[in-house]
């Protein structure tokens, strides 16, 4: 009689569970499943998940005199994924993950509020970005928004107006004249930055959303390179070690539909040192892919 009873409380709590959504649970790949019965109770323990070897789930059900207890624990871990595959709305099931190679950018770079000499790039791509090379994400569940802490690279490249030749004297940055005659101009300052991105995401629908968030920006290497023809002859000079800033900060907004972005990058602060050249400030417009 006793084992009747304890089959019907099984059978009872199967269907509760199985009519309400919210008791329901996939787990994809798991590694082990370990089930426990006995006339009083069943334990049921998952280990493990497809990129998350640390998950583990419990349910046990306890028996007593007809009345059944249900309890459930679970511990999520850290969920290692790759090209940013748990976080569509299907396989989402963690609330970290560790995401990497994403928000790959592409932008056309100007200088604003500075001098008309090197205020406009004459490049459509003048800066590339590799936003989140690597990130910390938190997905609270059954939530729109979601946070990222990441690290990243870009790249920029400011450009002088025609006529209007860049170079380096007693370490600052000074507008010179190309030689007279000279053909085929270009005078251009490259800047390589390391991204920390600290970002809000907001998931208005499924193909909708936008993400916003600062950014700790620091220069790492800087390049002035000008060239010209003079009689025939090819002339390229470089300089290095340009009196760049060497941490700044910026604000970044990202519209994504779809799988594609439409992003904005503006840094605040001079990109060169206070008096030690031109003064102007950056904004960057582009395309960036998840």
């Amino acid at each position: 009689m006793k084992k009747i009873v304890t089959v019907i409380a099984f059978v009872c709590a199967a269907a509760a569970a199985y009519a309400q959504k919210t008791d329901s649970l996939t787990v994809i790949k798991p590694e082990k499943v370990i089930i426990q019965s006995s006339d009083s109770s069943q334990v049921v323990t998952v280990v493990g998940k497809e990129g998350n070897p640390s998950y583990r789930f419990t349910s046990k059900l306890n028996v007593a005199d007809g009345v059944s207890n249900r309890v459930v624990t679970e511990h999520r871990g850290l969920d290692f994924s790759i090209f940013n595959q748990a976080l569509t709305e299907k396989t989402r099931e963690t609330e970290w993950c560790l995401m990497g190679f994403s928000e790959l950018g592409l932008g056309w770079h100007a200088a604003i509020n500075g001098p008309a000499e090197i205020q406009k790039s004459s490049r459509w791509i003048s800066e590339f970005t590799w936003r989140n090379a690597l990130a910390l994400r938190y997905e609270p569940k059954n939530s729109p928004l979601s946070f990222a802490l990441g690290i990243g690279y870009a790249r920029q490249y400011y450009y002088s107006a025609a006529g209007t030749m860049l170079a380096k004297q007693d370490g600052n940055v000074i507008y010179t004249e190309y030689p007279a005659g000279s053909t085929e101009r270009s005078s251009k300052l490259r800047v390589n930055s390391m991204l920390v991105p600290l970002t809000v995401y907001v998931k208005v629908t499924k193909n909708f959303g936008f993400d916003f968030g600062p950014e700790l920006i620091v220069n790492t290497r800087s390049r002035l390179t000008s060239r010209y023809y003079l009689e025939s002859a090819k002339h390229k000079t470089i300089y290095k070690n340009l009196p760049v800033r060497p941490v700044s900060y910026g604000l970044f907004f990202s519209v994504r539909l779809f799988d594609v972005r439409l992003y904005a990058r503006y840094q605040p602060q001079n990109v060169l040192k206070d008096g030690r050249g031109p003064q102007f400030k950056s904004l960057t417009i582009g395309l960036m892919t998840m």
